[in-house]
């Protein structure tokens, strides 16, 4: 194809997409008409270059938090092994029915982390025999807590930025059909007054 034919059919697709977009030159077009091509620009800039930075700055943010919560779990929770001191007893229903659950409390012994053996009660898996290791969870005190919240970073930060950009597209198409309407409410009104002073003049001359 010769670069002449080829600049050519290249104008033609310019002209018939800005023709589709609405931004080309026409004397007949209202004031409300180009307000609507310019919101349309607006919204097309934040669908294409806001939400992505958006949604990227809310994911890294995520990542970071994330990061800084395992590391804090890294350095305030431990995890050790506790050694039970008497057999997990299964428990039974005060009318001698059966067991009332999985679970029960035992006593067992633990070495904290500054060395000190300590003792306590722990909830353990019905059935465990004493001298059974139960992982347990403490503090940089030797106290017992709950296991920490497991987060995934790179998994967290991007389920954020994803719904950061569904939101934000949900939100620009609402946006924009708002705009839309109103700006047909107020061609409406326009016409109506526009209409008031032809109309009569109009009727008279038919």
């Amino acid at each position: 194809m010769s670069p002449r034919r080829l600049g050519g059919r290249r104008r033609r697709f310019q002209r018939r997409w800005l023709h589709r977009v609405g931004w080309y030159r026409n004397d007949m077009r209202r004031t409300s008409d180009r307000w609507e091509i310019g919101l349309a620009a607006v919204l097309l800039v934040a669908l294409l270059v806001a939400l992505p930075f958006v949604a990227y700055v809310a994911g890294r943010h995520v990542y970071r938090d994330d990061v800084r919560h395992q590391e804090w779990n890294g350095t305030h929770r431990l995890h050790i092994e506790a050694v039970l001191l008497a057999d997990a007893v299964t428990p039974v229903a005060a009318d001698g029915a059966g067991a009332t659950g999985d679970t029960t409390v035992a006593a067992a012994r633990w070495t904290a982390p500054d060395g000190a053996v300590r003792e306590g009660t722990l909830e353990v898996i019905s059935g465990d025999r004493a001298g059974a290791r139960v992982g347990v969870w403490m503090d940089e005190h030797g106290n017992l807590v709950e296991a920490p919240d497991g987060v995934h970073p790179v998994g967290d930060a991007i389920n954020t930025a994803i719904l950061v950009v569904l939101g934000g597209v949900v939100v620009l198409l609402a946006l924009r059909v708002l705009l839309r309407v109103l700006l047909h409410c107020r061609r409406l009104r326009i016409w109506q007054h526009e209409w008031l002073d032809v109309g009569p003049k109009w009727s008279r001359h038919r």
